[in-house]
């Protein structure tokens, strides 16, 4: 697997991880700020900024998006957030993850988190917060095995929110 930010010939990729992902999840967005079909270039030049802190959204913070990749496929992708507000402090954190799924139950999740605190590191964070809903167990694991301690677990509004360190 390979964990890299998005390229100009990997729209087909990107739309076809989407459409796989809604099936199973229509409610959580795969690729912040993007749908299959729409104007790919412009995503990837709003991202770029974002990652460099032009121009974030309201609401947003700095940060770089990863796609993994085996071969042309996209998998899963992470989020590094370049910091985080008092609003991630309490759920988002600073990495985020997910995986299409057909490639579930194969320790993608956990590379993509590992390679998400490598590329944190190497951003100047040398701690990163990872947070999941207490009753999502796969993420739990997943965080646990990618190296993340428990710091605690708060109420949410919608659900107890678990915080966890790496």
């Amino acid at each position: 697997m390979t964990l890299r930010e998005l390229e100009e010939g990997d729209q087909a990729a990107l739309d076809r991880a989407i459409a796989e992902f809604a099936a199973v999840d229509p409610a959580w967005s795969f690729a912040f700020g993007y749908a299959p079909g729409a104007d790919y270039a412009s995503f990837l030049a709003r991202s770029r900024l974002v990652r460099g802190g032009v121009d974030v959204p309201s609401g947003r913070v700095q940060n770089t998006l990863l796609a993994a990749f085996e071969g042309d496929r996209i998998v899963g992708r992470g989020t590094v957030r370049h910091r985080v507000t008092p609003e991630l402090l309490e759920r988002g954190g600073h990495l985020g993850f997910g995986v299409v799924p057909l490639a579930r139950r194969r320790g993608v999740a956990t590379a993509i988190l590992r390679g998400c605190v490598a590329h944190a590191r190497a951003r100047g964070i040398p701690r990163a917060l990872v947070t999941c809903v207490e009753t999502n167990l796969g993420s739990r694991r997943t965080i646990e095995r990618a190296g993340g301690v428990l710091d605690d677990i708060r109420p949410h509004a919608d659900a107890r929110v678990c915080r966890y360190w790496i």
